[in-house]
């Protein structure tokens, strides 16, 4: 997936032009939905054993909304008849 975002760009780009979006949306997920159907099928000896995110990125990450997720579960502990 790496390899192939290096030459596609399939970041949203704001385009005010509907038919331009339309035709931009078809063309991105053409690209997004053919190279994750077909990578299915490939075997996994093809794929290396390295973490698509650094574990120091997701610790980062863990920590900056660690309090988000502590109110979300207390919402659904609070709302929640189980």
């Amino acid at each position: 997936m790496r390899r192939v975002g290096g030459f596609v760009n399939i970041r949203k780009d704001h385009v005010t032009n509907k038919f331009a979006y339309l035709l931009t949306r078809f063309y991105t997920n053409l690209i997004r939905y053919n190279t994750l159907f077909i990578a299915k099928f490939l075997p996994d000896a093809w794929f290396g054993n390295e973490s698509l995110i650094a574990i120091e990125e997701l610790e980062k990450v863990r920590q900056y909304y660690q309090n988000d997720w502590e109110v979300v579960k207390k919402y659904a502990v609070d709302n929640n008849p189980v």
